[in-house]
């Protein structure tokens, strides 16, 4: 996980929650600043990174909407 965040130049911290590795990060533009929350997937042959964003404001109420969501990806 920690190579596949540097690779995609993602910073933040790594934790497990819900059955799912997850990070968040923070980042500006047009002065309105968001929240994202990411998840990574492992394949069969590959990782996958998966980002959720809203306005800062918002980002705690749409957490678990962005982690039932992520629930249901499949990987083939």
């Amino acid at each position: 996980l920690t190579l596949v965040m540097k690779a995609n130049n993602i910073t933040g911290d790594i934790v497990e929650e819900n059955g799912l590795q997850t990070f968040t990060t923070e980042a500006t533009a047009n002065n309105v600043t968001f929240s994202y929350y990411g998840f990574v997937l492992k394949g069969d042959d590959s990782f996958w990174v998966i980002q959720m964003y809203s306005e800062k404001e918002n980002f705690e109420a749409a957490k678990p909407v962005f982690t039932a969501w992520a629930k249901t990806v499949t990987l083939k």
